[in-house]
């Protein structure tokens, strides 16, 4: 009678388990995803190669095109008073093979003065990004008023998604970069972009989509 007790608990625990994940919005049918079942999961570019491999899970990737105007009442939330300093006022983030292609040859080139200069788990860390860019094109970033455009590439680093922009500047020819995240609207019209620092420290500013598309 005890085991009987027993199994009937543990029973009862798992169906209420099951039922508190998908009321969650948690599938436990989604597990397969991690099964190997599917197929459809993109393969990196080889090693030593920036790649744009394309994926359509990637929700960043897919939503991040369009122009956006930075959401003063969400960023004032997430920056108290410093929400006023924010300096770039819009993003527009576009399709453009040329763009793509530089950015992706620069980011090749950085590569190389990697592994000569930061070390070898830099370069590792550094060349397995590199190997799945999930987006590159041209960004257009807009401050009081004067717009510049530069190559970016969109990827993964140190696990969060990270844009890499590339900038010249009278002599200097390098990199800018930012931690990103973004907020789906099912609705699609009022998608949330969150833009950081390039550490894991700095504070974020929240722009809103303003346009879709190139």
């Amino acid at each position: 009678m005890a085991i009987r007790a027993m199994l009937v608990l543990v029973m009862v625990a798992m169906s209420g388990a099951v039922a508190l994940a998908t009321a969650g919005g948690f599938d436990p049918a989604a597990s397969a995803l991690l099964s190997g079942s599917r197929d459809d999961v993109p393969k990196r570019g080889p090693a030593g190669k920036a790649t744009i491999v394309a994926d359509p899970e990637n929700i960043v990737a897919s939503e991040l095109f369009g122009t956006w105007v930075l959401d003063e009442d969400v960023t004032r939330r997430l920056r108290g008073a410093e929400g006023s300093q924010v300096k770039v006022r819009k993003f527009t983030f576009r399709a453009n093979e040329e763009s793509a292609t530089l950015v992706c040859t620069k980011l090749e080139a950085m590569l190389a003065k990697v592994k000569e200069g930061k070390g070898a788990a830099v370069y590792e860390h550094f060349e397995e990004a590199l190997r799945s860019i999930h987006l590159a094109g041209e960004m257009e970033l807009e401050r009081s008023g004067a717009a510049s455009k530069h190559a970016f590439a969109y990827m993964t680093w140190r696990g969060n998604p990270h844009v890499f922009w590339h900038r010249v500047s009278g002599d200097r020819d390098d990199f800018e970069s930012f931690n990103v995240m973004l907020a789906r609207d099912a609705e699609g019209g009022k998608d949330l972009l969150f833009v950081g620092s390039d550490s894991a420290t700095g504070a974020f500013a929240a722009y809103k989509r303003e346009s879709t598309g190139n």
